[in-house]
């Protein structure tokens, strides 16, 4: 058959079906945890299409990259796409990333984090524990507030439709300034120092690139109200560290709620922050688990296995990554 596609990685219970009910007919499937060496080589050689998830997990050693010279489209499980090699990816190569396919648990997430955030779940729980039955009016209340969304794509247009069920006034930041959802202000980010000042809430749910790396930091974060919320499911590296800390420590009534961190462990490996995060009463932590929602990696390959169809159909794929975004000469272009 002349398409083939190379899987990378084992797929989740069921995957494998979802791939195969998407793909077969249009191309050969070949799955590499099933192949010795020499079958893996081969099958590399002459490859139209890798399916990854984990570029930094080694499903695809620095030296097999030579054998992919035929690629034309590599397609992602997550959308997280800023550890990719990109200086080793085939010159005709297009990246396709699965960026969306997570809006739902994420933005679920990002509620549950701005309201523990907001009615100061922990520390009062903390307090009867201790047997403090403290009942002071210290809850905020949201309603009314404004959510501003950095990063206004699949997953910020979900987070918007849930803070406006909250009553919230929504703005958005994206690269255009505009959307077709329903936003009450949106902006590009040059607009953004202005609008922080104004923001209850503000949640980050941006790719990590060059130009978004720190893009909260002292500044930043002393234009926000000194009893705001900052929510991050982006990266941890969105926000620098050391600020970060140093203004929770002297904003007590600033919180901070995250799913993602700055160094983030492989899987049984221990956990551990720079500074003390956790013994902060104002910060809400979760471990990088949004997305763990029972079915949602398969929902999530076979979607992945969709837009790889519809390359081969002879469509433009969704979610292109442009490699400029992050500081590389952009490869194929199917525009």
């Amino acid at each position: 058959m002349e398409n083939r596609i190379v899987v990378s990685f084992e797929p989740v219970e069921g995957g494998r079906e979802a791939i195969l009910a998407q793909l077969q007919g249009l191309a050969e499937v070949v799955f590499l945890a099933d192949l010795d060496a020499r079958e893996r080589a081969s099958a590399l050689e002459g490859a139209r299409v890798l399916f990854a998830s984990h570029f930094y997990r080694g499903e695809i050693l620095e030296e097999e990259w030579e054998r992919l010279a035929s690629l034309e489209l590599i397609q992602t499980l997550y959308a997280g796409v800023e550890k990719t090699p990109f200086h080793l990816l085939p010159p005709k190569a297009v990246l396709a990333s699965n960026a969306g396919t997570f809006a739902e648990p994420l933005s679920e997430q990002v509620l549950t984090l701005a309201l523990a955030c907001a009615k100061r779940l922990f520390p009062k729980f903390a307090l009867m524990k201790e047997g403090r039955f403290d009942r002071s009016a210290t809850n905020r209340f949201l309603s009314g507030g404004v959510c501003l969304v950095v990063g206004f794509g699949g997953i910020g247009k979900a987070v918007a439709r849930r803070m406006r069920a909250l009553g919230m006034k929504v703005w958005g930041v994206n690269r255009s300034g505009r959307s077709e959802e329903p936003a009450n202000r949106l902006g590009t980010l040059q607009d953004l120092d202005a609008m922080l000042p104004e923001a209850d809430v503000t949640v980050l749910c941006l790719p990590l690139t060059p130009q978004s790396r720190g893009l909260i930091g002292k500044e930043r974060l002393e234009r926000m109200k000194p009893g705001a919320i900052l929510v991050n499911v982006g990266r941890g590296a969105l926000v620098e560290e050391e600020d970060l800390y140093r203004h929770l420590l002297t904003h007590p009534e600033f919180f901070y709620g995250a799913d993602v961190w700055w160094d983030e462990p492989e899987e049984g490996e221990p956990f551990s922050t720079r500074f003390p995060f956790l013994d902060r009463p104002n910060v809400v932590a979760t471990p990088h688990n949004a997305d763990r929602v029972p079915g949602m990696d398969r929902q999530a390959t076979e979607v992945a296995a969709r837009n790889i169809r519809r390359f081969l159909e002879g469509d433009v794929p969704r979610n292109v990554v442009n490699p400029a975004d992050y500081g590389f000469e952009r490869t194929g272009d199917f525009r």
